[in-house]
C-alpha cells in the first residue's frame, strides 16, 4: 500500500504529500476580547485540521491509530498495550507526515504515554493565555483529563473530590514552547562542542543528550525540532522520551545533516557531493527515524575569513531532496545565511530557513513569496555579541554580524514573514534553556509580545506540522503546558522563571527543575 500522510488544510488521509506542499499560515493578529470557550468545545478552527478521531478512541490510541497490515513488527509503545504474539500491525501516528514501519519510528512525535486512569486535573491561575487569541482569559482554569486539555472556564467551575486542582494566583497559564531548531546532542558549554560530538563515544553524547532534553524541559520547552545531530543519536533520544527513559521534550528528530564534503555541516551530518547521493541518504533518514531532514546550505557566517557564510549547496541540489522528502511525507528545514543560500533553499520549496544573517532585503522578498518559514536564531548572535572574552578579530567579526543580523530578521519582520521561535543550542555558549531569550528577542527586533509567543508556540507547531496536538489551548490538544509569574504580554522576562511545566497533562518540572511525577 502507498504510504500515507496528513495534508495540511485537507480533510483526512490522502496520499503521500506532493513536493512544495503549503504549510499553515500563522494565525493574524487579533484585536478584541477574548470570548470564553465552551467546555469540551472542540470545534476546529479554520487556520488548523485535524485528522478525524476513531470513535470511542482512548486519549492513549486516539494519538496512536492502530492498522492491521502484514510484514511490520509492534512498536515499543504499542507492545504496552498491544500483547506480544499478536497480529503483526503499523502504527500511524497522527501526523503531518507519513512514518512508515512503527519498529523504526517508534518516537518520532509523541512524549510518554500517560495513564487513562489518572485523576482529572484543574489548574487555576489569574490569566490563561492562548496564543491563537487576541489576549488573556482573567481568573480562568484549565480542565486536564486522559493526557488532554477538555476545556478552558472561569475560575471555580465544578470539580469532583477526586480532582486534582492546582492553584497559581498571580499567574499565567499558556502552551509549552515549541523550540523549532535545537541539537540537544551537543554540549554547548564547550568551546569546540560541535566537533566533540563528532568524535566522542555515542554512550557519552546519549548521556550528554538526557541531560540537555532534561534542562529544555523544565525551563518549558515541551516540542522541540532537531536541527542535525552526528551518527543520527537524536534518533535514539527522540525514542527514549516517547518510551518514558528520561525527561525531555516531544522530540522531532532529524538524524544527520546533508552537507557537502568538509561542509559547515560536517560534524554533525554526512558528506554528499552528488544529487543521486543526497536522494539515497534522504531513503536513509527516512528509513532509520527521521521526521523530517535538514540540509546545509551555506557555511557558518561567523566565521573570520573568506569562507564566512559561502553558499554550499544550490537550488539544483536542494531541489530534489526537497522532492523526495515530500515524497515520503516529510519536510525540509536548511541552515542557509547568505542571501545566495537562502534563495536557493526557498525557490527549492523548504518549508523552512535557518538563520539568514546574512540575507539582504531581495532574498527576503523571495522567502516571503515562496511562503517559507524562518528560524532567526537571534540569540546566538546576541550571546557572543555580548561576550567579553573574544579575540579582538572575531569580536569584531561578532559586532559586524550581529548589525546584519538584526537588520535581516527586522526586514523579515516588516515583510511579514513568519518567524519561528528556535535557541540553536548546542552551538558553543547556547544552552537549551534559552528559548525564553529568543522569545524576548523576536520582541526586541519588532514582534508584539504575543506574536513572539506566536512564534514559540502556535507558529512553530503549525511549521513543525504538529499544530493538531500541540501549540495552542484547543479543547482536545494535548495538555502541554506552562505556568510562569505575571503576565508575559506585559514582560516577557517572566518566561524565564518557569512555575511548573505539564506535558500530557502531568507535572514535569517545577520551579525550573525537572521532577519525576510520572
Amino acid at each position: 500500500m502507498p504510504r500515507r500522510a496528513w495534508v495540511p488544510g485537507s480533510t483526512g488521509w490522502s496520499a503521500a504529500a506532493p513536493a512544495g506542499t503549503p504549510t499553515l499560515p500563522s494565525v493574524p493578529r487579533k484585536r478584541g476580547a477574548a470570548a470564553w470557550p465552551a467546555e469540551g468545545d472542540g470545534a476546529r478552527r479554520a487556520t488548523r485540521r485535524r485528522p478525524p478521531r476513531t470513535p470511542g478512541a482512548s486519549a492513549r490510541s486516539r494519538g496512536h491509530r492502530r492498522v492491521r497490515r502484514s510484514g511490520c513488527l509492534p512498536c515499543a509503545r504499542c507492545a504496552e498495550w498491544l500483547p506480544v504474539g499478536s497480529d503483526p500491525h503499523e502504527c500511524e501516528p497522527i501526523a503531518t507526515h507519513s512514518l512508515g514501519c512503527c519498529a523504526n519510528h517508534v518516537a518520532t512525535l509523541g512524549g510518554p504515554v500517560s495513564k487513562s486512569d489518572a485523576p482529572r486535573r484543574i489548574l487555576r491561575a489569574a490569566r490563561v493565555l492562548d496564543p491563537a487569541s487576541s489576549g488573556p482569559l482573567v481568573d480562568a482554569e484549565v480542565v486536564v483529563e486522559d493526557d488532554v486539555i477538555r476545556a478552558i472556564r472561569p475560575w471555580g467551575g465544578p470539580a469532583s473530590p477526586t480532582d486534582v486542582i492546582e492553584e497559581f494566583p498571580g499567574a499565567t497559564i499558556l502552551p509549552g514552547l515549541v523550540d523549532a531548531h535545537v541539537h540537544y546532542t551537543i554540549d554547548g558549554r564547550e568551546e569546540d562542542a560541535i566537533q566533540r560530538a563528532w568524535e566522542r563515544h555515542a554512550a557519552e553524547t546519549s548521556f550528554i543528550g538526557a541531560r540537555n532534553a532534561r534542562l529544555a524541559l523544565a525551563s518549558g520547552v515541551t516540542t522541540a525540532r532537531s536541527a542535525g545531530a552526528a551518527h543520527d543519536l537524536d534518533i535514539p533520544l527522540a525514542r527514549a522520551i516517547a518510551a518514558g527513559l528520561i525527561p525531555g521534550p516531544r522530540l522531532l528528530p532529524a538524524g544527520a545533516a546533508l552537507t557537502i564534503t568538509g561542509g559547515h555541516g560536517r560534524f554533525f551530518g554526512t558528506e554528499v557531493d552528488d544529487v543521486p547521493s543526497m536522494v539515497r541518504e534522504t531513503r536513509r533518514l527516512v528509513r532509520d527515524g527521521a521526521s523530517h531532514v535538514k540540509v546545509v546550505a551555506s557555511e557558518a557566517a561567523m566565521l573570520v575569513g573568506q569562507l564566512a557564510g559561502v553558499s554550499e549547496l544550490g537550488h539544483d541540489e536542494i531541489a530534489p531532496i526537497v522532492a523526495e522528502t515530500a515524497r515520503l511525507g516529510r519536510r525540509v528545514m536548511a541552515h542557509a545565511q547568505n542571501s545566495a543560500s537562502v534563495v536557493a533553499a526557498a525557490t527549492a520549496g523548504v518549508t523552512t530557513v535557518e538563520h539568514a544573517f546574512l540575507a539582504d532585503d531581495a532574498a527576503l522578498r523571495v522567502l516571503k513569496e515562496r511562503g517559507a518559514y524562518l528560524t532567526p536564531t537571534l540569540a546566538v548572535t546576541d550571546v557572543y555579541a555580548c561576550a567579553q572574552d573574544l579575540a579582538p578579530a572575531v569580536a569584531a567579526r561578532q559586532r559586524e554580524i550581529s548589525e546584519q543580523h538584526r537588520a535581516s530578521c527586522q526586514r523579515a519582520i516588516e515583510l511579514g514573514i513568519p518567524l519561528l521561535a528556535g535557541s540553536d543550542c548546542g552551538v558553543p555558549r547556547i544552552m537549551p534553556d534559552m528559548l525564553a531569550r529568543e522569545v524576548r528577542l523576536l520582541e526586541e527586533h519588532g514582534l508584539s509580545a504575543l506574536e513572539a509567543l506566536r512564534a514559540a508556540t502556535l507558529t512553530g507547531a503549525q511549521a513543525l506540522g504538529v499544530d493538531h496536538l500541540v501549540g495552542s489551548l484547543e479543547a482536545g490538544l494535548q495538555a502541554d503546558l506552562l505556568v510562569v509569574p505575571d503576565d508575559p504580554l506585559h514582560d516577557l522576562r517572566v518566561l524565564e522563571r518557569p512555575i511548573a511545566v505539564f506535558q500530557d497533562g502531568v507535572p514535569v518540572a517545577r520551579d525550573g527543575v525537572a521532577v519525576v511525577e510520572r
